[in-house]
């Protein structure tokens, strides 16, 4: 590098008795590692996220106009929300959007707890594979599946919970004849 730099050789000599005392100063000092996740919000806007070795971070939450965000998803399916670093690399996650028109949203109060939720309340859509949003189009968490939200819809043959859902009616999937996987989030505590 000093090679390329027009400096006289005082200045060179100087410069490199410097970056040698920075080395033997820092020889023992573990520097934390920095790594970057590149969020794709769509297919051309991304962001670079730094994250640090051993310290955790939580990925933002994005908002579309029309579109309900399910999650960040890495090319091999798996879903991203937050933790400590563990990758060996930069790494690419892709947010996963829904049409916001599929969905009736709706506020409900949890009576064993003293907030409320934000709901689905019923789900208009055609599609076989369902991926549940997590996020409304303000960027408020979905927690819950509201009564017969999903019922007698034909169409259903896949669902996929996403990780902020934590409760579901019993009764949310009623007569969807059609649907033989479901995968829950980690994060449901109530069925």
């Amino acid at each position: 590098i000093l090679e390329n730099l027009e400096l006289n050789q005082e200045m060179k000599l100087e410069l490199e008795n410097t970056i040698f005392l920075l080395e033997d100063l820092f020889k023992d000092v573990k520097l934390k590692q920095r790594r970057f996740i590149n969020l794709y919000v769509n297919e051309s806007d991304f962001e670079k996220f730094k994250v640090f070795e051993n310290e955790e971070y939580v990925l933002p939450i994005p908002t579309e106009e029309g579109l309900l965000f399910c999650g960040w998803y890495d090319e091999d399916g798996n879903v991203w929300e937050k933790g400590v670093y563990s990758f060996e690399e930069d790494i690419n996650l892709y947010a996963k959007w829904v049409d916001s028109s599929n969905y009736q949203l709706g506020v409900c109060q949890n009576f064993s707890e003293t907030h409320t939720y934000r709901s689905i309340k019923k789900y208009l859509g055609s599609e076989s594979v369902v991926v549940i949003p997590t996020h409304d189009e303000l960027g408020k968490e979905i927690n819950y599946i509201e009564f017969a939200a999903f019922s007698k819809n034909e169409y259903i043959e896949k669902v996929y919970f996403g990780y902020t859902i934590k409760e579901l009616d019993v009764s949310c999937f009623s007569e969807c004849v059609n649907l033989t996987e479901v995968y829950l989030g980690k994060n449901i505590i109530d069925l």
